[in-house]
Order: structure tokens, then sequence, then C-alpha cells
């Protein structure tokens, strides 16, 4: 038997199988070197790690602004920025103060339906997240908003909405007087700028409410000598006893219409004369001088027609005079003389829509 050689047996012929297997296993050999050649092999290589956006921390949140004199917060809201970017819009209404928000870098944060008046928005922050609010973008608001803050930086603010107590200017000097034998009270102003100065005076039945402008100084003479001289021109309330069952109408009527003809003298229910005034729940009347409407009567004819109705107690277009009665009291029956002019009260109104009954 000849022996074979090395060279014998690789000139024998090769199963087709077998040298696909062989093939393939050359080829992946092949990629596996290159590869090796281009990169370096590391199997323990570390992988990039991925930052996560943090949302700042904001325990304790930043204080509420400091407010000068006279302001107070009425509603405070604590955000937390993060730094994500969004366009969202988040707002804030009144039952949201004293909650913490968080909000994306890009945010529109926007107060509404607060409704109130005198009021304002403060903000404070650290990080300044708040800093270009406002700029350089043109924000459009809602009718309702009372403004609007847009998140640039990450960070922690608080938005503070604050109100101001509304000033009024000092009230001009004035008093109260009140006639405890009357059971009656008015206020009235006492003097304007030192050039007018009012006074007081109760005779009888009646409370006077005078100005002497050749003094500007209280009347020093008697009742009698301030009945002639003073009294005609005077403001004045008087107070009447009437029966409580009689209403104001009938009560005018009965005391001061009697024989009187209803074609000269009628009373005027609708007389809103002194009002507004502190109790609305006032009734007021007239009695009034059928005076011919639209004719060009002289001051004598017109006295004439007044004339024929109670001197004194008329209304002819000549002053204002009426008669008041207040329901919780209907008991009294109060006449009011205010005459051409009037003066203010000084607590707001006239002197006579004060008027007070006990």
């Amino acid at each position: 038997m000849a022996k074979k050689t090395l060279l014998n047996v690789l000139h024998q012929p090769v199963h087709p199988v077998f040298a696909v297997a062989i093939l393939f296993f050359v080829t992946i050999l092949g990629i596996m070197v290159f590869l090796m050649s281009i990169i370096k092999f590391n199997p323990q290589a570390e992988k990039s790690p991925i930052i996560p956006k943090t949302t700042q921390t904001c325990l304790p949140m930043p204080p509420t602004p400091t407010l000068a004199p006279g302001q107070k917060a009425l509603y405070t809201f604590y955000i937390q920025a993060t730094s994500n970017q969004s366009s969202q819009e988040l707002v804030l209404s009144p039952s949201d103060t004293g909650k913490v928000f968080t909000a994306d870098i890009g945010t529109l944060i926007i107060l509404q339906q607060f409704g109130i008046s005198n009021s304002h928005i403060s903000h404070v922050s650290p990080q300044d997240i708040f800093k270009n609010f406002g700029s350089p973008e043109t924000i459009h608001l809602p009718n309702n908003a009372l403004g609007a803050f847009r998140v640039y930086r990450a960070g922690c603010g608080t938005i503070t909405v604050y109100g101001t107590n509304p000033t009024f200017p000092s009230p001009p000097p004035h008093t109260t007087y009140t006639s405890d034998n009357l059971g009656i009270s008015f206020s009235y102003l006492t003097g304007t700028n030192a050039v007018q100065k009012f006074f007081t005076k109760e005779i009888g039945d009646t409370v006077y409410l005078y100005w002497i402008p050749a003094t500007n100084q209280p009347f020093s003479g008697s009742d009698a000598e301030f009945l002639q001289k003073i009294a005609p021109g005077a403001y004045s309330v008087e107070v009447f006893s009437k029966d409580p069952n009689l209403s104001l109408a009938e009560a005018i009527k009965q005391r001061f219409l009697t024989g009187y003809s209803e074609a000269d003298c009628f009373i005027n229910t609708n007389y809103r004369k002194g009002y507004p005034r502190d109790v609305e729940s006032f009734v007021t009347a007239a009695i009034i001088a059928n005076i011919p409407r639209y004719s060009n009567l002289s001051f004598s004819q017109i006295s004439a027609y007044i004339e024929k109705c109670p001197g004194g107690y008329t209304e002819g277009g000549r002053g204002i005079l009426y008669f008041m009665m207040d329901p919780k009291h209907p008991n009294k029956m109060l006449f009011v003389k205010i005459g051409q002019s009037n003066i203010p009260s000084g607590v707001g109104g006239l002197w006579d829509g004060t008027i007070k009954v006990y």
C-alpha cells in the first residue's frame, strides 16, 4: 500500500458541504479582524450618562415682597421653575392662593378673575426667573386678567397680589346737633375756609341753622330778637306731634289745610326734596300753591297765589319747604325750611339729608 503524502491529501476531492462551512468561517473571522483593527475593543466601556432635567428645590419658598405702608397682601402664589422648555399657560385665580406650582421655562403665568380695584402685582425671585417679564414681547391678556408673567429661567419665585387702601381727603369741619327735647339730630358744615361759619339755635319746637355775614359769630341777642332778625333767613327744622294712625298727607291736611280750597292748595306726596338722605325710608310731602304753569306772572301775582295757602308752610317756587315723617316714629311730623340755597352736611350730601328722628 503506497504512503499518502500531505500533497496527496490536499489534492483529494473535498465534499461540497464541508467546503461551504469552511468558507463561511473564514469570512466571519475576517470581518471580526477588520472591526478590531478600526476600533478599540473594550467590553467594559462606560455608557454616556443621561442628564435629567431638574426642578429647582424651593423650600423654604421666597418670602413675599416688602410692601409699603397702606398696602396689604391679598393673594400669594409660589412658583418652582424647571429647566424644561415649553409654551404652556398657567392661569392663577384667587382660589389658588397659598399653593405651590411647577412651571417650565417659557410658561406664561396669567392672573385672572380677581375682580378687585386698587390692586397691584409684585414678585420676588432669588434667581430672577421673572426678570424680563413683559419684554421684549407684547402679551395680549383677557379682559378679566390682572396681569401676567413669563418664566425665563429655572428657579423659585413668589407672586403677590396686594391691595392699596384708598386715601380720602379729610372731611371738612362739621358737627352734629342733637336735640334731646325734640328727639332729632342732623349734621352740618361749621365753616368754609373761615369765610362762613354756621351756628344752631333751638327755640321752642324749632332748631335754626344760620350764618350772620356781618360778624361770622353766634347771635348774642334775645330769642325774640333772633326770631325777628335772623330766623326769617335761616334754615330750620320744626317738630310737630301727630296722630300716629294718620299718614303724613292726612296729618298735613288736618293741621294746615282745614278751611283752604283744594283748588288753591294741594299736597304733593311725590315731593322728593332732601334726597339722597341717610334714612331713605322717610316720607316727604309739600303743600303746593296752585300757580298756573307756563304763565308770565309777576312777583306780586305769584305772591297772591301763595297767600291763598298757609303762610310760611307753602312751596311756591321761591324756596324749598317740605314736610317729613319717619315711619318708625309716626307720632312726629317735621317741617324743613331750606330757602333758595342749601349747605353741605360735612359728611356727604346736604344737611337736611342727615336729619334723624329718635
